[in-house]
């Protein structure tokens, strides 16, 4: 090779440089990192109006579990069947859901948080969809 050349050395280098990142296989994000990027996505977009009632408060993360709170505006009955009807209506959102079956089959739990108006004032109503709720464990 002549030295003498720089172009030509400097294009064999750019070249190999080329070469070497084509062939080079990127790291894939760790599961943690897809998980808090989708996170930080949907937090951003907080508040959100999920329906007529209901408003998206806050999505986060903490160890292995994806909290989203909710807000309902209309007061609710806070009983066993009404807890029971909203559960199995998660379990189906989460359950068909992309990013929310990622979550899951990544091993990661989805707590759902709804805040509710009832007649002795403001409720929680608590689900835990784990994994195997999914039949993906």
């Amino acid at each position: 090779m002549n030295s003498k050349n720089p172009t030509l050395l400097a294009g064999i280098i750019v070249v190999a440089l080329v070469a070497a990142i084509a062939v080079r296989k990127w790291p894939k994000p760790s599961d943690r990192e897809q998980v808090e990027r989708i996170v930080a996505e949907l937090d951003a977009e907080t508040p959100k109006n999920v329906d007529t009632i209901t408003t998206l408060r806050r999505v986060s993360l903490h160890d292995q579990v994806v909290t989203t709170t909710y807000a309902i505006s209309e007061q609710r009955n806070n009983g066993e069947a009404e807890t029971s009807a909203m559960r199995q209506s998660a379990l189906l959102v989460a359950c068909s859901n992309k990013q929310s079956r990622k979550m899951l089959s990544m091993g990661y739990s989805l707590e759902n948080i709804y805040i509710v108006l009832t007649t002795g004032g403001p409720d929680r109503i608590r689900i835990l969809i784990a994994p195997s709720d999914c039949h993906l464990s």
